[in-house]
């Protein structure tokens, strides 16, 4: 987290794993472009142009294949490399974008920053270092919460 103007501001990796993914990386890349946020993508070893397609949408692109392949093993090698001062991590796959609602959701708070933030104000986030999540967890929870924080107690 950096300090702005005495504001703290979230520093957010939206991060996704591709293989031959050039259908979707730059509708992917535009979809969660926003301010404070860093795009990134673990490359397993596309042939076709993914990688040249991702880079010019500005998206940091790691490469590495795996053999046998393993999820887990190359989520956890692009969780290792992400940088130390990362606040929060989302998970978004390459061919998942951001809703037309979701984006009106995410302008209500500026930018994911603000969004996280403000979860976390709500108590449905608890901010430690490098937490991940999925876009669609985060969305939920701060629907939960502001429904559970706008109920009318009840009165007997």
């Amino acid at each position: 987290m950096k300090e702005t103007n005495n504001e703290y501001k979230y520093k957010v990796a939206v991060v996704s794993i591709a293989k031959n993914e050039e259908q979707f990386v730059s509708r992917w890349a535009q979809s969660a472009k926003a301010p404070n946020t860093e795009l990134w993508i673990l490359d397993t070893g596309s042939d076709d142009s993914t990688v040249e397609l991702a880079k010019r949408e500005g998206v940091n692109v790691l490469t590495k294949t795996f053999t046998p392949w393993r999820f887990d093993e190359a989520r956890n090698y692009l969780l290792s490399l992400l940088p130390d001062d990362i606040d929060f991590i989302i998970n978004l796959d390459l061919d998942v974008i951001l809703t037309e609602s979701q984006f009106k959701m995410f302008s209500g708070y500026g930018d994911f920053s603000e969004y996280l933030k403000e979860a976390e104000r709500k108590g449905v986030l608890k901010r430690w270092q490098m937490q991940s999540i999925t876009l669609e967890w985060l969305i939920n929870e701060l629907q939960l919460s502001e429904k559970t924080l706008n109920q009318q107690p009840e009165t007997f």
